[in-house]
C-alpha cells in the first residue's frame, strides 16, 4: 500500500502545524484554571499527538509508530481523562485549580520559555537528520511548558494530569 500522497512538502507543513496546535494547547492548559477543562485540553493533546505519529507512520512506513499511535490514543486520550474524572467525582472536587503565579505572567514565562527552547535547540538541529526544522525547539518548548505548569499549580490532582502531559 502506497502512502507516499501527500508530496513532503506538504506533509512537512501538517507536522509543523500539529507541532504548533501542540503549543497552542499547552498555552491553553496554562491559562486554564477549570479542572475538567484541564483534562479536555489533556485528551486534546493526546489526540494531537496521536495523529502526528500516524502522519509520520504513514510517511515512513514504520509499524511500531502505528502500534505508540494507538497506545497514545488509548492511554492519553481515554485512560488517563477517565481516570482523572472518576477521581474529581470520588473526592468531589469541583471548581478551578488554585495557581501560584497569575495566569498573564504565567503565559509570559511561557511565552520566554519557548523563545528559549528555540534558541538551544536552533544548534542541534543540524545533528538530528530525521527533525525537521523548528521541531526540536517546539519539543522541547512543550516539555518546558509541562514543568513550568507543574510549578504553578498549587494543588496536586492538576499536578498528574500535567505531569502526564509531559
Amino acid at each position: 500500500m502506497d502512502f507516499s500522497v501527500l508530496p513532503s512538502q506538504e506533509t512537512g507543513s501538517l507536522l509543523k502545524f500539529l507541532a504548533a496546535w501542540m503549543l497552542v494547547l499547552s498555552f491553553s492548559l496554562l491559562a486554564q484554571r477549570r479542572l475538567l477543562s484541564l483534562i479536555r485540553l489533556f485528551a486534546w493533546q493526546g489526540v494531537t499527538l496521536a495523529l502526528s505519529t500516524v502522519l509520520v507512520a504513514l510517511l515512513t512506513g514504520d509499524g511500531t509508530l502505528w502500534i505508540s499511535a494507538a497506545m497514545t490514543l488509548l492511554i492519553k486520550v481515554f485512560i488517563i481523562p477517565g481516570v482523572l474524572h472518576r477521581l474529581l467525582r470520588r473526592l468531589r472536587v469541583r471548581g478551578d485549580v488554585e495557581m501560584v503565579v497569575n495566569v498573564p505572567s504565567t503565559q509570559l514565562l511561557g511565552i520566554l520559555l519557548v523563545l528559549f527552547s528555540f534558541v538551544a535547540a536552533r544548534p542541534l538541529e543540524g545533528l538530528i537528520p530525521a527533525a525537521a526544522p523548528g521541531m526540536l525547539g517546539i519539543a522541547l518548548a512543550a516539555f518546558l511548558l509541562s514543568l513550568l505548569m507543574m510549578i504553578t499549580r498549587r494543588k496536586a490532582i492538576s499536578q498528574v494530569g500535567i505531569f502526564v502531559h509531559g
